[in-house]
């Protein structure tokens, strides 16, 4: 449920992503392929990082 949250938000960019993100944890096995981490991991990247280097 956290993990469909958090990726609904990052859809949205809405600025409570970092805080539902980090309530989802590690993801366990089963996850690797999953839309909606790939999803996460793609938000942070390009809030962490947004020139792109």
């Amino acid at each position: 449920m956290r993990l469909e949250a958090a990726y609904g938000l990052a859809l949205r960019d809405d600025p409570r992503t970092a805080d539902a993100i980090e309530r989802v944890g590690p993801l366990g096995p089963g996850f690797e392929h999953d839309h909606r981490a790939s999803g996460l991991w793609w938000w942070e990247r390009r809030h962490t990082n947004p020139d792109g280097e």
